[in-house]
């Protein structure tokens, strides 16, 4: 649930940035970040779901 929440607000961060940061460099530099840590998040889930269904 933590991972989840985590990427959700990472998402709303993008946006956010998507219409301040007028710096197309900066911008991207920071999205594709935002995108690693978004990554990581789903790799978070993954094992965990891997994790409760390997003890049940």
């Amino acid at each position: 649930m933590y991972y989840q929440n985590l990427k959700q607000s990472l998402n709303a961060l993008k946006s956010k940035i998507a219409d301040t940061v007028s710096d197309v460099n900066e911008r991207s530099y920071v999205l594709q970040a935002i995108d690693e840590l978004c990554l990581l998040c789903d790799q978070q889930i993954q094992e965990i779901n891997i994790h409760v269904h390997q003890h049940r």
